[in-house]
């Protein structure tokens, strides 16, 4: 019986999903499947798939029915799939020792949950070295294994943590209940994990947080910011993901706020700081604070901690971001390196 699917969508990463695909398979059983649905890769994709299918002969890959986002290839990706859950993954991100043993033993030792969200530890784009980020469940309070029995406490607590791709693990009889009910064409916008979840829980509110890391994330290898720029990213990232918040809940209601609250105080002020250091021009930091003042203005936090970066120098934050660097990789050494090989 395959207990859990690993359901990838790609599109022309050959080198991070063979990364990827080698943390699951050193890991994997006769328990396992992954479900890898490309969207068109015109690189080496399909030839990586096929060798590592050798070594482990349950990997299934599709082409993309679509080819209209990665959206549609995760929801196809599930379809596809057997496991009585199903991780939901990057082709980007390594799955950490032992994290797959973690997650088995969870689904034994709660069967009646929905699902679950996992912690992550960062890296920088090559995998070489850590970098500090921000926890899965922010600055809150959460540091522990935790159950969640009310959908409004999840969402309150892990917030948009629920939209990181690799970090979800749903329970796919509930998954596919959604999809066959429901018209999902209108929340394909980048955030249908999280709107899926949130209907998920609407019918089974249990779900766990697990503190322990389960996930190496990869960042500084954004897809959706190579192809259609910052000012595209950052609708995605906050208009797109306020309409999926408000279809499941009021915009007066506290859980709509304390979501937002946890974008504000937690991801805003750094993802700006990184773009401002790295160079955007002063048109693109007007139209981005006028995006923001226009869905955030409301929120004293904003005003607080995210205003204040357009002020900043930009030398200022760039030398911030260098010497930070710089002390990560001294710190880090040849060590520390998380490359494909680690894997064989």
């Amino acid at each position: 019986m395959i207990e859990i699917s690993f359901c990838i969508p790609t599109l022309n990463r050959a080198k991070e999903l063979e990364a990827s695909l080698r943390s699951i398979i050193s890991q994997a059983d006769q328990r396992v499947e992954i479900v890898i649905v490309d969207g068109g890769s015109t690189d080496e994709t399909l030839a990586v798939i096929e060798t590592l299918k050798a070594s482990f002969p349950q990997i299934y890959a599709y082409g993309s029915e679509s080819r209209s986002g990665v959206d549609r290839d995760i929801l196809q990706s599930v379809a596809m799939a057997h496991g009585e859950f199903c991780w939901l993954f990057s082709d980007d991100d390594l799955l950490s020792p032992g994290a797959l043993e973690r997650v088995l033993q969870l689904i034994q030792e709660f069967p009646v949950i929905a699902g679950a969200s996992l912690n992550y530890a960062a890296f920088d784009a090559t995998m070489s070295y850590s970098i500090a980020t921000v926890p899965a469940v922010g600055h809150n309070a959460l540091r522990r294994n935790h159950l969640f029995c009310d959908r409004d406490e999840c969402f309150s607590a892990l917030g948009v943590h629920l939209g990181f791709i690799s970090c979800q693990v749903v329970r796919r009889s509930l998954w596919a209940d959604i999809v066959k009910n429901t018209n999902l064409t209108p929340h394909c916008n980048a955030w249908i994990i999280v709107y899926m979840i949130g209907k998920i829980l609407e019918r089974n509110a249990y779900w766990f947080y697990v503190s322990d890391v389960c996930v190496f994330y990869r960042s500084g290898n954004d897809s959706f910011l190579s192809r259609v720029g910052l000012h595209k990213r950052q609708q995605i990232t906050h208009i797109a993901y306020a309409e999926t918040i408000s279809s499941l809940f009021p915009s007066h209601s506290s859980t709509y706020r304390n979501v937002f609250k946890i974008v504000i105080n937690d991801r805003m002020a750094r993802t700006l700081a990184v773009f401002k250091s790295r160079g955007i021009t002063i048109s693109d930091q007007f139209e981005l604070l006028r995006m923001y003042v226009k869905q955030y203005w409301s929120y004293p936090l904003f005003w607080i901690k995210v205003v204040p970066i357009f002020i900043i120098p930009r030398v200022v934050l760039g030398l911030t971001e260098k010497t930070y660097r710089w002390f990560r990789k001294r710190k880090a050494g040849v060590h520390s390196r998380m490359t494909a090989d680690s894997f064989e």
